[in-house]
């Protein structure tokens, strides 16, 4: 049984079962920041914009939640620069 437990499967499920939704893509940003990984929090955050997607404020609070949980404020503060 896949779950979303783990970071890996996240990016199987969102990557093969899924269609792209602002949903699918903040779930996999927080995937990735509970497993303490903000470049892959990024990159989600990347592929949604380039896809098309709006995000809103659940994306966000995600995609900063994965730089707080290694205490990487200055890559935080990149996001908006």
């Amino acid at each position: 049984m896949l779950t979303l437990s783990s970071h890996s499967n996240t990016y199987t499920l969102l990557s093969r079962l899924c269609q792209a939704t602002p949903h699918t893509y903040t779930s996999a940003i927080g995937s990735a920041a509970r497993a303490g990984r903000p470049a892959d929090a990024a990159g989600w955050y990347a592929r949604m914009l380039r896809d098309g997607q709006t995000p809103d404020t659940w994306t966000l609070n995600a995609l900063l939640l994965a730089y707080a949980n290694v205490a990487d404020a200055a890559g935080a503060l990149g996001i908006y620069t």
